[in-house]
């Protein structure tokens, strides 16, 4: 685990909790600590304990549930990970509570200490000290902490772009001066949330992506998707599948005049909104693009959706 994706996790639950408002704060690039807050369910008492056990939480009941996932996380184990590096507390109010309830968790992640606080129905994550435990990690992270936090920005954008009714808010507050705000997204859609993030100008470069479907219908025929040269060489039966698992592909990406960029550090594949990597897709991606513009690369957002049925966790 790294810093990237310690704060991965930890929003990832906020998500899974239904909440709207997500804030990480971070202390002084990661260095100093950070905290997840949210205004999700929040945490019920007879889960304080259960949190933060080794293989205890988990969000499958069946072995059937892995064809309708459709939360980010499968078990709950970042916790019990963060706790066994780190120094870490939970404030949390569930809405069948009437106060809330701050969580002190030791190494093995028993709860050494409970108080009654006052919190509005959400969770609160603080992790301090991170690799407390293993002092030659804690040298390391001391060391490139602030490339941690590059990389923990990058992963973050991810979810940033792609979540349309979720406000994230990310902010980091440096030894000395005054708090910065990194990262801010009010969740209204895609194209905002690329505006708030990338700017404008990003934005205006941009040409939206959408399924070559028959307008009329909503379906694939081999017409609809026909190039500019000739019809692509698709069975029927192909076809079937993929209107049978209802696949669709949304997204934008760079126009071939635009200024582009030298690396592909904006470039974005989710399955069903959850962000992933799709190593054969971008290299085509990027394959047809360079027919196009031979020395650049495109930023690309592209969310491909289908029955979660057909999707092979």
């Amino acid at each position: 685990m790294n810093l990237a994706v310690a704060v991965k996790e930890l929003v990832e639950n906020s998500i899974d909790a239904g909440a709207k408002i997500v804030e990480i704060k971070i202390r002084n690039y990661g260095e100093g600590g950070f905290e997840v807050v949210d205004n999700g369910s929040g945490i019920s008492e007879e889960n304080f304990a259960g949190i933060t056990a080794k293989h205890h939480t988990s969000k499958l009941k069946e072995f059937s549930d892995l064809e309708s996932i459709k939360t980010f996380g499968f078990r709950g184990e970042a916790l019990s990970s963060l706790c066994a590096l780190s120094n870490v507390s939970v404030t949390t109010r569930h809405g069948s509570s009437e106060h809330g309830t701050k969580l002190v968790y030791d190494h093995d992640g028993n709860v050494t200490k409970k108080t009654i606080c006052a919190r509005n129905i959400g969770t609160t994550v603080s992790v301090n000290d991170f690799f407390i435990t293993l002092p030659v990690r804690r040298g390391e992270f001391l060391k490139n902490y602030k490339k941690d936090f590059g990389k923990m920005i990058l992963l973050l954008q991810e979810y940033c772009l792609v979540l349309t009714d979720i406000k994230i808010v990310c902010t980091n507050q440096p030894k000395s001066g005054a708090k910065q705000t990194v990262l801010l997204t009010n969740g209204c859609n895609v194209m905002e949330n690329i505006i708030s993030i990338f700017g404008a100008k990003q934005a205006k470069d941009l040409i939206k992506i959408e399924s070559p479907v028959e307008n009329e219908t909503g379906v694939y025929t081999q017409q609809s998707l026909a190039d500019d040269d000739s019809i692509l060489d698709i069975k029927q039966s192909e076809l079937d599948e993929l209107n049978k698992a209802n696949f669709k592909v949304e997204g934008f990406i760079s126009n071939i005049e635009h200024t582009a960029r030298s690396s592909k550090d904006r470039q974005f594949f989710y399955v069903n909104s959850r962000p992933v990597e799709l190593r054969t897709i971008s290299k085509l991606t990027n394959d047809i693009y360079h027919r196009y513009n031979l020395k650049q690369f495109p930023f690309v957002y592209l969310n491909i959706k289908m029955d979660q049925s057909s999707v092979d966790v």
